[in-house]
């Protein structure tokens, strides 16, 4: 974690510079901003969980898998719109208006070309799916890029300033039109277009809100003139980007091909309710630590503490609510979706079982990034292509259990061979890591084992009951347990909640 590595461009004059702020004042903005944006994704995730189960007691899983396929393209080259030059606004130390102008300039480059690929290449597309449906569903949802290139820089702005306050009201709002617009749409027909049309309105309100908040409709530069300064590191993190969504999305875009319309709807749904809440933890949580790490990253040992902390933090509050979904996948699939997906049950258990590895994988990329190291994530996403693919290829041939199999048995082996190739390069030891999440984990394990003895003994209770019994078991039983084996850990998540 030596600065003098980075890749921060220094070409430009300065205009603004975002000087290292004091200890005691950046805990206090980061906190802030943590509590913020988490406020503000709560609630608007508690709404969005609430239209989404809704929805998808509506819609067969077929639905799903056309929506899969046709966001697989969207997903690949949405990594790369806005070319990571929004990362580099939020890294470089020294920053006027001309770069913000000429990122702009790029951005707005880029997305009208990947708008025009994806109208153009819709058809074929489709034909590898076998599945012409999915030709109008890429061309409406290309309409996105158009949309996001208006908000690269106000959120970049925002986010160097460390101002989520105010992103999360926009997200809130933003949050509300879509879920409106999806339970409008479902109860006229619309089938896969409530779930197009309610992420169109997404983009646009929150591009809107964003332009409100820090206006930037200045015309555009594109000129070459210092564009290899900010290519130079937005250019690895749009490339580790990039591979991270074909890794990702490589299990689609092989099991759209291997297993068909319905299996990837099961595959999607299970995934999706696996990963939704360390999805949404993570984003708050990543959203605040590159900007905060950015702004320490003279101060390596300082990085290094708030780096194992946000891990501590996280995996108290993530590992339960994970383990918890698995420990009640049945009986909550049985309420909440009902029974045409049944046949998520199993993937659901393992895949959200196995989540806190994506959890700890996850923090990485806005560590590396803000410290001048984005090579790092870019060759970890190397190794994870070269092994993952081969894995859902081998795992598709024993259907949805395998496919899911490849994730919970193959991914994890990878994150910690990866760890140990890294952490010496970044002053971290794979061991802190571990014992940063070892008491979540095992009052997570007490938590699960309990859950599971009570439901086996209450078996014979009505299903809504039998769950309000679980959640109940599981809410009392995890911080009991936590807080009793680390009482170090029950003061840093009250200081949180209270602040």
């Amino acid at each position: 974690m030596r600065t003098g590595e980075g890749l921060e461009g220094d070409g430009a004059p300065a205009a603004t510079a975002a000087p290292p702020a004091p200890p005691a004042d950046f805990r206090r903005r980061v906190i802030s901003a943590v509590k913020w944006s988490a406020a503000g994704k709560f609630l608007g995730q508690m709404i969005s969980w609430a239209v989404t189960f809704y929805v998808m007691r509506k819609l067969d899983p077929s639905v799903y898998g056309l929506m899969g396929m046709a966001t697989v393209a969207i997903s690949f080259l949405m990594v790369i719109n806005e070319l990571g030059l929004g990362a580099t606004l939020v890294q470089r130390r020294n920053l006027d208006d001309r770069t913000k102008r000429q990122v702009f300039g790029f951005v707005l480059a880029m997305n009208t070309a990947l708008f025009t690929v994806l109208v153009v290449s819709a058809p074929w597309i489709a034909a590898y799916f076998r599945e012409p449906q999915v030709v109008p569903l890429i061309r409406a949802l290309a309409l996105q890029f158009l949309v996001m290139s208006f908000v690269v820089v106000p959120q970049s702005m925002l986010e160097r300033e460390l101002d989520f306050k105010r992103q999360s009201i926009i997200f809130l709002i933003a949050s509300l039109a879509a879920s409106a617009t999806q339970i409008v749409l479902v109860h006229t027909g619309a089938g896969v277009w409530c779930l197009v049309w309610s992420n169109l309105v997404l983009v646009t309100v929150r591009a809107i809100g964003l332009n409100i908040l820090h206006p930037f409709l200045k015309l555009p530069v594109l000129a070459l003139r210092g564009a290899k300064d900010l290519f130079s590191y937005g250019g690895v993190v749009a490339g580790s980007r990039l591979l991270w969504m074909f890794y990702q999305r490589a299990d689609i875009v092989i099991a759209g091909r291997l297993l068909g319309t319905t299996a990837v709807g099961l595959y999607q749904a299970s995934m999706h309710y696996a990963m939704l809440p360390l999805e949404k933890m993570g984003m708050v949580v990543n959203q605040v630590t590159f900007p905060a790490f950015a702004r320490i990253q003279d101060q390596p040992d300082l990085v290094r503490r708030h780096f194992l902390k946000a891990i501590r933090l996280l995996s108290f509050f993530a590992v339960p609510v994970l383990w918890g979904i698995s420990a009640v996948s049945r009986e909550s699939v049985a309420l909440i979706l009902g029974p045409k997906w049944d046949a998520i049950v199993t993937p659901l258990r393992l895949l959200s079982f196995a989540a806190p590895v994506s959890m700890i994988s996850g923090l990485h990329p806005p560590l590396y990034q803000a410290i001048g190291r984005p090579s790092r994530e870019f060759f970890d996403l190397v190794r994870s292509t070269v092994v993952m693919v081969p894995a859902f290829l081998i795992g598709c041939q024993w259907g949805l259990i395998g496919l899911t199999l490849a994730w919970v048995v193959v991914y994890p082996a990878l994150v910690l061979f990866n760890m140990r190739v890294n952490y010496p390069l970044v002053g971290l030891r794979v061991r802190d890591t571990l014992a940063a999440v070892r008491t979540p984990l095992l009052a997570a394990a007490v938590m699960y084992v309990a859950v599971r003895l009570v439901g086996h003994l209450a078996a014979d209770l009505p299903n809504p009951l039998l769950l309000a019994l679980l959640v109940a078991v599981g809410t009392v039983t995890y911080p009991l347990v936590a807080l009793r084996l680390s009482p170090d850990l029950r003061a840093e998540a009250m200081a949180l909640l209270r602040r």
